[in-house]
């Protein structure tokens, strides 16, 4: 669809849109009339999640490495592209539900300005980036799972942008609450520019980087170092990312989202942006559509709050992932586990995020973990 100043404008891609208008993916059912959405799963508890950094899988077409024109292909070094994509992740679905997948978690998918391998440098978010094979691989690839009965999610990107922006301003880029800098396009990036809806400075906040991780106020305001952190308190920007990511799920039929960085943004954008994706989704006959967050919250109060007042479904349950950690990496006391099982704890969170916090987003956090104590073991060694 077209939009122009948060109004529909039309159905489908256009050819050509005005400097106040933009364009997002076009649906499923534009393309392939009578289309029909696979339906969410009805519950979601015993649904693993097996998460897909999609350029480190398997290259399944490498002539589409270097696709991305700002990217970098260099098979040797670990921040370069080395050519997974979604075709790639398609040729290995055999093998994942030999393993018992039932869910495959692709890193982001828009297109990156410098074609970023990992996917966390949009700057186009109404479009799939073509180094990973663009919308019709993405498309081939969901179809392929589900008719193999495997749900497909995707990582979300609300938080950020890659970063072209910076300031002139004296003590930049130190974390300043008042008064902003003054932004300017980097000098080095030439004519690059986000894409609409994000190419006005007036959509980014200009706080600096965050200094102090721990601070909230930084968090929500403050820049990830190298990326243009984005002004999701303005409502256009929340009305912006509502249509974008509903025209996502229209265009590609998954079936969930990871929200990235979700302690990053101020609650108020997850309590107009999470009921706008709700009310988007039933229409594709996706009544469960999950979306878990990723708040790295270190207690259960601070992370129960993100499942409270009907916000996000269910959670990366850190506050476990901590006690994990400190069990089996450092000898701690195991009764840190059962704590978090205990109803005090729990009561923390909504009571539909409950179970789904232990027994599904756990099983994905482990990745974590396993990650952490095999480079535990590599250092004991």
């Amino acid at each position: 669809m077209v939009v122009a100043a948060g109004l529909v404008l039309g159905l489908g891609a256009a050819t050509t849109t005005p400097g106040w208008a933009w364009t997002t993916l076009p649906a499923r059912t534009n393309d392939t009339p009578g289309f029909v959405c696979t339906q969410s799963a009805g519950d979601w508890r015993d649904i693993n999640i097996y998460h897909v950094m999609t350029d480190r899988f398997f290259n399944g077409n490498p002539a589409n490495d270097s696709a991305n024109p700002r990217g970098t292909v260099n098979y040797s070094d670990p921040d370069k592209i080395h050519g997974g994509d979604f075709l790639g992740v398609q040729q290995k679905l055999d093998y994942l539900q030999m393993l018992g997948v039932k869910a495959i978690l692709l890193a982001p998918v828009v297109h990156n300005t410098w074609g970023a391998y990992q996917g966390y440098g949009a700057g186009d978010f109404n479009q799939i980036d073509p180094h990973w094979g663009g919308l019709p691989d993405l498309r081939a690839l969901i179809d392929a799972a589900h008719a193999r009965g495997i749900y497909v999610f995707i990582d979300m990107v609300v938080n950020h942008c890659s970063d072209l922006i910076d300031s002139a301003d004296a003590g930049f880029p130190a974390f300043r609450l008042s008064p902003e800098y003054t932004p300017r396009w980097k000098p080095e990036v030439g004519s690059v520019r986000h894409e609409p809806p994000f190419d006005t400075f007036d959509k980014f906040y200009m706080h600096g980087n965050m200094e102090n991780w721990d601070d909230q106020t930084q968090a929500e305001l403050g820049d990830y170092p190298g990326l243009d952190s984005i002004r999701t308190e303005l409502p256009q920007v929340r009305q912006d990312f509502i249509t974008t990511y509903r025209a996502l799920i229209a265009a590609t039929d998954c079936d969930g989202f990871r929200a990235d960085t979700a302690r990053h943004l101020e609650m108020g954008f997850w309590d107009v942006f999470l009921p706008g994706i709700a009310s988007g989704t039933t229409g594709f006959g996706k009544t469960n559509f999950l979306i878990f967050a990723e708040a790295t919250k270190g207690t259960d109060p601070d992370l129960g709050v993100y499942t409270q007042s009907n916000r996000f479904n269910s959670a990366i349950n850190f506050p476990l992932r901590g006690s994990i950690d400190s069990v089996f990496l450092n000898n701690g006391d195991t009764g840190q586990l059962s704590y978090h099982m205990l109803p005090a704890q729990r009561t923390n969170y909504a009571a539909r995020a409950r179970y789904q916090l232990d027994r599904k987003s756990t099983r994905l956090n482990s990745s974590h973990t396993v990650i952490s104590y095999a480079v535990f073991c590599l250092k004991k060694k």
